[in-house]
């Protein structure tokens, strides 16, 4: 009996490619996986498979879009009927603007006796988005020298704080004013102030006591 020899001759299934294009720092993954750009950003995929594209700017980027075979900024979705290219820009994030906040923005020192110390603290946080940049605090005014100060204050990113400790030494009778000046990169304020008030009456009023100018 005669057979005769069969063979398949067609050809073989088209298996498209897909090439992912990085302009910045971040990454582009797939789902299905198989891009992971980064370090993979070519991959083949059967033919009609439906690919969703992500991006992630990595840390000081934004991801500004796509373009290519896809195009905005949201998800992209392609279907792989031929060889396929896509392109991801990440550029470089803004800067952040600081923004200085105190708390609290004046000080009544409160009642103490001549010659002993009373302290209060000042808080400065930074309320803004870039980092907040605090110079050497000093104390001005027509009785700095009876104020004196500690602070742990230098750079501040959103939302941190710091304190700047304030003391009074009352060494003379009479009222005490002075001024508390923060310096910082807010562009808006550059020095930002606390003032500082207090009065130190003669003893036969206030049996050798100072009171502040107003309540507490």
């Amino acid at each position: 009996m005669f057979h005769r020899d069969v063979r398949h001759t067609g050809a073989a299934p088209f298996i498209p490619t897909l090439t992912v294009v990085k302009d910045g720092t971040g990454i582009v993954t797939s789902a299905p996986s198989g891009i992971d750009c980064g370090t993979t950003c070519s991959e083949r995929y059967p033919a009609n498979t439906s690919i969703t594209l992500a991006a992630a700017p990595s840390a000081g980027s934004v991801f500004s879009g796509w373009y290519g075979d896809c195009s905005g900024t949201g998800a992209c979705i392609i279907t792989m009927s031929d060889n396929t290219s896509v392109g991801a820009v990440f550029d470089i994030a803004p800067l952040g603007v600081p923004k200085i906040s105190l708390s609290p923005s004046s000080i009544n020192v409160g009642t103490v006796k001549k010659g002993l110390s009373v302290s209060k603290i000042v808080t400065v946080k930074n309320t803004g988005t870039g980092d907040l940049v605090i110079g050497d605090p000093t104390i001005g005014g027509a009785n700095a020298s009876e104020f004196s100060l500690s602070s742990n204050c230098t750079a501040l990113t959103k939302n941190q704080t710091c304190a700047i400790t304030v003391s009074l030494f009352a060494t003379s009778f009479g009222a005490k004013v002075a001024v508390l000046n923060i310096p910082s990169n807010y562009a808006k304020k550059l020095t930002s102030t606390v003032s500082l008030k207090a009065t130190c009456a003669p003893p036969r009023y206030l049996h050798h006591r100072c009171r502040s100018t107003s309540a507490p």
